[in-house]
């Protein structure tokens, strides 16, 4: 704080001495050459700040606040990837029924269930027992879109059937 009220300071006087300089300042040939280096020098005296280096401003929170602020970024951090997780399993949702869909699937019927564990993906599909002669075809072709292992299951009168 201390930086910057040195240069609020600095600011004034300059304006102020070259304020009273110019009208001291007899009319004369001088007079363009005193008014392009008064303003270099206040133009100076703005960008000093970039320009010197004044000391480091440094926020520290004292030592019985760093374990709540700890916890706290622990938490957030962790409520964080739980969102960016379930984001990312509904996008993966989204890309099977929108597959399912162009392979002429209807892809609102199919119960979804998408299984992580660490690195290892894998979706579980049911669909009605009709769609269950392409089943191969399908598996296939889900599979090569996500990029994972997708198991199939059908339906067969509300019994589930898994392959």
């Amino acid at each position: 704080m201390e930086g910057i009220r040195v240069w609020a300071f600095s600011l004034c006087a300059a304006m102020a001495a070259c304020g009273i300089s110019r009208m001291i300042l007899p009319k004369s040939n001088l007079q363009k050459v005193f008014g392009i280096t008064v303003s270099a020098f206040f133009l100076c005296v703005i960008l000093s700040p970039a320009i010197l280096s004044y000391p480091d401003f440094k926020l520290q929170a004292e030592e019985s606040a760093l374990p709540d602020i700890r916890r706290r970024a622990e938490a957030l951090a962790g409520a964080a990837d739980s969102q960016a997780e379930q984001a990312g399993l509904m996008s993966v949702e989204k890309i099977i029924r929108e597959k399912l869909s162009e392979m002429g699937i209807n892809g609102g019927d199919a119960a979804i269930n998408i299984i992580t564990n660490g690195q290892h993906v894998r979706a579980d599909i049911v669909l009605d027992n009709a769609y269950e002669d392409g089943h191969e075809q399908i598996r296939e072709n889900l599979s090569r879109a996500l990029g994972f292992d997708v198991r199939l299951g059908y339906s067969h009168n509300g019994l589930e059937d898994s392959q």
